[in-house]
């Protein structure tokens, strides 16, 4: 129980540090691992920072999903789609991105074929 409380801590400790230093990646998968260290009172206290992350995260994928649709780098643009899509199943951006995806595996397919 020591040791697992131990490790809690120091993950607190990264995902607040990781936050403040706007490291968005290292503050999501912090904060994935350590939703299953607390409970739901212990969240609370991370409720603010945790949304500004995964705010900041689905904003980094949805502009990192359209630098590759606007580049023509399909299978980049297919696998931030697919991310955003299954992290962010419920939002808008992910019915965007969905809908833009069937476009561009039809643009990959011609791609691959006309080369």
């Amino acid at each position: 129980a020591d040791v697992r409380s131990q490790y809690r801590l120091e993950l607190e400790a990264k995902f607040l540090q990781s936050a403040e230093l706007e490291n968005v990646e290292e503050a999501m998968k912090l904060l994935r691992e350590l939703d299953g260290y607390l409970t739901p009172d212990e969240a609370r206290r991370f409720r603010d920072t945790a949304t500004d992350v995964i705010v900041k995260y689905r904003d980094s994928l949805g502009a990192r999903f359209k630098m590759a649709v606007s580049d023509h780098r399909w299978q980049e643009a297919i696998e931030f789609g697919e991310v955003i899509i299954k992290q962010f199943p419920n939002t808008k951006m992910a019915e965007e991105v969905n809908t833009m995806l069937e476009t561009i595996r039809i643009r990959v397919t011609e791609d691959e074929t006309s080369s």
